[in-house]
């Protein structure tokens, strides 16, 4: 299997993009809307940036054994986000804008950590 390192600093991207969530809610929020941010929007960023964090968390520490099952079940995680924020820019233009910047990212991540999953090799025989 491939060395783990590239994941792992996956992971460390992933609680960096949380604790921003987590420290400069309103800051981010405005400079994807152009505007202030709506009342729920502050929060529920807030409370997606404690879940990057936690997921971060799990793909810099999980065994290296457990590594490749993390990685697509955080893969996935990630792509049920995006497709949630694309439904969400479907239906509201208010928040259409925050709501695709969130629905990129998110299925940026989920590709990358799916590309990055560590594949058994499989011997060929003669």
């Amino acid at each position: 299997m491939p060395a783990p390192l590239p994941l792992r600093a996956l992971g460390v991207l992933t609680v960096a993009q949380g604790a921003a969530y987590l420290l400069a809610t309103r800051r981010l929020l405005r400079l994807v809307s152009g505007r202030s941010p709506a009342t729920a929007e502050v929060p529920v960023t807030r409370v997606l940036g404690a879940r990057l964090v936690a997921q971060g968390l799990v793909l810099c520490l999980a065994p290296e054994g457990e590594l490749a099952r993390v990685g697509r079940r955080t893969a996935a995680v990630d792509g049920v986000h995006g497709l949630s924020m694309a439904a969400l820019a479907a239906a509201s233009p208010r928040h259409r804008p925050v709501a695709l910047a969130s629905a990129a990212s998110a299925f940026t991540s989920a590709l990358s950590t799916y590309a990055l999953v560590p594949r058994p090799r499989h011997r060929r025989y003669p």
